[in-house]
């Protein structure tokens, strides 16, 4: 049995006896402190190399979850350019068929601010050097007034600029402000001779861009008016070719409002830069780093750290790096914005980014003050005990002194040297001691801590991946899925409308979608996302897909829907197909009312319920075969659309639970009911309904 170490100076007391010399036994204290000594300052080294090491792990780590995080919001600032593009697309397009085979409206629809007052919203002629009233070219151009009215209502954010330029040097334009009764206020120079469309800005971006299909974005410029604007632009043609540019213009400011729910979070500072360096938007208005100022680069600012980062994020790559803001330390994240040459940049605290790393500072810190405690009490029992043996015994053999000597440090320098070998980030060593007295026990607790301290470094990996992946992900896959959906129903004395969503746990693929073609032509659409095996598409790549098909399906239905929707929803398709990079494909209901006559037509791959006196009817189709069909609706009518995927009865409402609905509900009250069956039924994914009342 292992003596202690009271039983050990006991025995040596009785081995050594007066033989002891005091020489030795200031030997021994000489040993003892210099022991506790190295401990102290291994320690010491032990929790400051520790505390460095967590440090650079976890800013590694957070700057890779916020530049996730960035690159998804970048992706949705992406979304609203896009649909800014379409719209522009979709303007051009319009005005081409116009000039070619449009018919001229009455000059008394074209508004003229050298002789009357203009308002928001109303469509006005600038003559330009032509001078005089609107000519023919521009009275057919005039017939898109209605169409841009469509694509204003489907923005809200204000203002709207819209420009059509011809080649002639006179120019058509509506501008949407803030309220609809706002005044339209020119500067003077404008509705001079001396004012030339092909003059400005927005017409030579434009028509550099002729023979692309494509709209191209001018950067921030000065209007005539001192206002500074982005611009984007794309060429219209007539039967002889480039007949001129249309264009649509906003402030910086209104692009901010559109998007900052969605890119602002906490106390961060987020901006835009475009392809020239130039700041588009930003949520601090002063500074180097404040908006609304087109002729400076911010390659070219005095501070070199914010330059290099601005060449950085010109670079169109993602990444990060520690910059000067206003005598502060920040991380500076970044991403592309898509195509469009642009970079989002987000600022976040210094501090916030190794917070963890303090943690664990801390963490690590107080393991050692605990070993230290343990440590503590074991040097003075020991000095204590040698000092009474050293006054007790006289010179012994020097042999054996040396012997017991050497005994009692080497588990102590032992101790100490492994200590050294942590120090340098080796958590993997292990002290083996065999002493069998508090020596042992200190190892052993050693040892533990050790072995926290691997552990607490896993746990922390682990929690930072997990943390990158759920904030970087639902939130944003979320925030787009809701922000896509209609936000105004059409009213019509023909008819009553309602429509709701109730979104998955994991965000799904779901939207429904109303809008008008014409006058009289509203499009209908339920659709949802599906994996190449069937399976409800879900999560970000599903909520993108979304995104992309609505705006697809809107352009080709926007195109040709109400002519041929057959060949609209095919058009749709292939370019669906052809944009999905997941191998998710769109599964939907396409209808299209006539509400002069009741006429529905529709091309039908999901479920859909027609019900008259209390007998409900589903509508034919299939997911394959892509073919027109068409029913009358009779008065009193109720049309009901659904997205289904149910894991007990398979697709659809089960017909014991179609007997349930009331033909005498109102769609409000119908959407209800159905989200209430589904749920029922065993409905996976989002819950997708539209009910729709013929009352002509």
């Amino acid at each position: 049995m292992e003596l202690k170490i009271r039983g050990k100076a006991l025995l040596f007391i009785g081995t050594a006896g007066l033989c002891t010399s005091l020489l030795l036994g200031g030997l021994f204290l000489w040993g003892m402190t210099a022991s506790e000594k190295l401990l102290d300052s291994k320690t010491e080294e032990l929790s400051g190399a520790v505390t460095l090491e967590a440090e650079r792990f976890a800013g590694e780590e957070m700057q890779k979850r916020l530049e996730a995080v960035v690159r998804q919001k970048a992706a949705y600032i992406d979304l609203f350019m896009i649909e800014m593009q379409g719209d522009v697309r979709l303007l051009a397009h319009q005005v081409t068929k116009l000039m070619k085979e449009g018919q001229a409206v009455s000059p008394g629809l074209v508004h003229d601010p050298r002789q009357e007052v203009v308002r928001s919203g109303q469509l006005y002629f600038l003559a330009g050097a032509a001078g005089g009233s609107p000519t023919p070219s521009a009275l057919r151009a005039a017939q898109a007034g209605e169409f841009i009215e469509r694509i204003a209502e489907s923005h809200q954010v204000k203002p709207l600029l819209f420009y059509i330029g011809s080649k002639e040097g006179w120019s058509l334009r509506m501008d949407f402000l803030a309220a609809a009764e706002d005044l339209i206020n020119l500067p003077p120079e404008v509705v001079t001779p001396a004012y030339d469309a092909r003059d400005r800005n927005w017409y030579k971006a434009g028509q550099e861009a002729l023979g692309q299909d494509k709209p191209v974005y001018l950067p921030l410029y000065v209007s005539l008016g001192g206002e500074v604007l982005i611009n984007c632009a794309m060429p219209y043609e007539d039967e002889e070719g480039f007949a001129g540019v249309v264009g649509l213009s906003l402030p910086p400011a209104a692009l901010y409002q559109e998007i900052e729910g969605e890119v602002l979070s906490g106390d961060k500072i987020a901006f835009a830069l475009n392809s020239q360096g130039q700041v588009v938007f930003s949520s601090i208005r002063e500074g180097v780093l404040a908006s609304n100022r087109p002729d400076f680069d911010l390659r070219s600012a005095e501070d070199e750290g914010i330059a290099a980062a601005a060449e950085a994020m010109l670079t169109h790559q993602s990444g990060s790096r520690r910059v000067q803001v206003q005598g502060e330390d920040y991380y500076l994240v970044y991403a592309p914005i898509g195509e469009t040459g642009w970079s989002l940049g987000e600022l976040v605290r210094s501090e916030e980014v190794l917070s963890d790393a303090q943690s664990l500072g801390r963490q690590v810190q107080e393991d050692l003050q605990e070993l230290q405690g343990a440590a503590g009490p074991l040097f003075p029992r020991m000095r204590l005990l040698l000092l009474c043996s050293f006054g007790l015994l006289l010179l012994v053999l020097a042999y054996v002194s040396w012997r017991w000597a050497r005994r009692f440090t080497e588990p102590l320098l032992a101790l100490s040297e492994g200590v050294g070998r942590v120090a340098g980030g080796h958590f993997e060593e292990k002290l083996t001691l065999s002493t069998g007295d508090e020596t042992e026990e200190l190892a052993d607790s050693f040892n533990l801590m050790t072995d926290d301290l691997q552990a607490y470094m896993d746990s922390l990996a682990a929690a930072q991946a997990e943390k990158a992946k759920v904030e970087a992900g639902l939130d944003v896959a979320a925030s787009i899925q809701q922000g896509l959906l209609p936000r105004e129903i059409p009213q019509s004395e023909k008819f009553s409308l309602h429509a709701c969503m109730e979104p998955a746990r994991e965000v799904g693929g779901d939207f429904y979608d109303f809008y008008w073609l014409d006058e009289s032509h509203l499009a209908l659409t339920v659709a949802g996302a599906a994996d190449a095996a069937g399976e409800k598409g879900r999560g970000i790549p599903a909520a993108l897909f979304m995104a992309m098909a609505r705006l697809v399906l809107r352009n080709c239905l926007l195109a040709e829907g109400a002519v041929d929707l057959a060949a609209a929803c095919r058009k749709a398709r292939q370019r669906i197909g052809e944009e999905s990079r997941e191998g998710l494909s769109l599964t939907a209901f396409v209808g299209v009312l006539d509400t002069k006559t009741g006429e529905l037509a529709y091309v039908n791959a999901a479920p859909a319920l027609l019900l008259h006196e209390g007998s409900p009817m589903s509508l034919p189709g299939s997911a394959e075969d892509i073919r027109q069909q068409s029913i009358r609706l009779s008065r009193g009518g109720l049309l009901c659309l659904y997205t289904a995927h149910s894991a007990a009865e398979g697709q659809g409402l089960p017909e014991h639970l179609q007997e349930k609905l009331p033909a005498a509900a109102t769609p409000a009250e119908l959407t209800a009911i159905m989200t209430d069956l589904l749920k029922a039924a065993g409905q996976e994914g989002d819950v997708t309904v539209l009910a729709l009342r013929w009352e002509g």
